[in-house]
């Protein structure tokens, strides 16, 4: 819950925050939410957001099965598009011709809908698993090889945007603030390469789900070197560790994917309070999260989408926490 009307704001956070909130959407659907590509759903879901100053990630897989949704420029704070991630698995070389053509498709869709950015996954389940440790690191440079020249295209499918790459859940690639770190000079070779703005999505569930799947696998040889790491064997606070990712990672933090977190979910609705007798092994304290994100971001002219990936809810319910957290930063 937002805090009362007689707390305080932080001295030391903006009165309006860089932070600009929104939600995902995407074309799978569930129990709960529609197939986007129906107009009268997409449409709807637009306005709504529009009404309420909220931003929209849609997060497709390929092929539609209707035409490329259409938002109307300026209407929303921001539009970014999500590359799929069931059908691109540059990991595995028959699998390499395929994914450039669903990369290539979604650089289309993201310069017909004038997308602000782009986000995609470096490596995917299909190419990195907890059974082929071994061969993770062979996975991920073929991967951040073919995504170097995908990036490439970019401009020749029209796109103009920016580019994003995401954290992940370890064994995806980047798990930790180690991994993390080693995958910035690699945006700047995107970058360069390109001519694209290239930047970091940080997904906090990820991050933090990361360090107790690493906790919980520390028996497997591949995982000795995160034996002395400060939240995996000391229950530090994750907050701490955030911090610490934040640092590295600098003015290329440039999007955020956020959701609620309790042992191993990690797609549940975004809440700001927590339950003091919970450990932070069983939950995050999101807002404790998004003040530390707001006060490194401070002096940004924003909006730095924070997306709601809550995807088991419906979309109204996600619009509703997104405001709430809004709120919450504004206080």
């Amino acid at each position: 819950m937002p805090p009362s009307k007689e707390s305080h704001h932080h001295p030391d956070l903006p009165q309006v925050s860089p932070l600009g909130l929104g939600i995902a959407v995407s074309n799978l659907g569930n129990g709960v939410n529609p197939r986007y590509p129906i107009p009268r759903n997409l449409s709807g879901l637009i306005g709504s957001l529009q009404q309420s100053n909220l931003g929209v990630e849609i997060q497709p897989e390929l092929p539609l099965d209707g035409p490329t949704p259409q938002v109307e420029p300026d209407s929303l704070p921001f539009v970014g598009l999500h590359m799929p991630i069931r059908s691109i698995n540059f990991a595995d070389p028959a699998m390499a011709k395929k994914s450039f053509a669903v990369c290539e498709q979604t650089f289309e869709m993201a310069s017909q809908l004038e997308a602000d950015y782009v986000v995609a996954h470096i490596t995917t389940v299909a190419g990195v698993h907890w059974e082929n440790l071994a061969k993770r690191s062979e996975a991920v440079k073929r991967s951040k090889d073919s995504f170097l020249d995908v990036a490439s295209r970019a401009r020749e499918a029209g796109y103009k945007g920016r580019l994003f790459f995401e954290n992940l859940e370890y064994p995806l690639y980047p798990g930790p603030l180690d991994e993390i770190v080693e995958t910035l000079p690699w945006l700047e070779d995107v970058a360069m390469e390109t001519g694209l703005e290239t930047g970091f999505t940080l997904d906090l569930a990820h991050e933090w789900h990361s360090y107790n799947l690493i906790k919980e696998n520390l028996w497997r040889r591949e995982l000795k070197t995160y034996s002395r790491d400060r939240f995996v064997k000391d229950d530090a606070f994750f907050n701490k560790c955030l911090v610490k990712t934040l640092g590295a990672i600098g003015s290329q933090l440039k999007a955020l994917h956020i959701t609620g977190v309790r042992d191993h979910q990690t797609h549940l609705l975004p809440t700001i309070t927590t339950d003091p007798r919970e450990s932070d092994r069983q939950t995050m304290d999101l807002g404790q999260c998004l003040k530390n994100i707001q006060l490194a971001v401070k002096d940004r002219a924003g909006p730095i989408p924070v997306i709601n990936e809550a995807h088991d809810y419906p979309y109204e319910v996600m619009a509703a926490s997104s405001l709430l957290v809004k709120s919450y930063l504004t206080q």
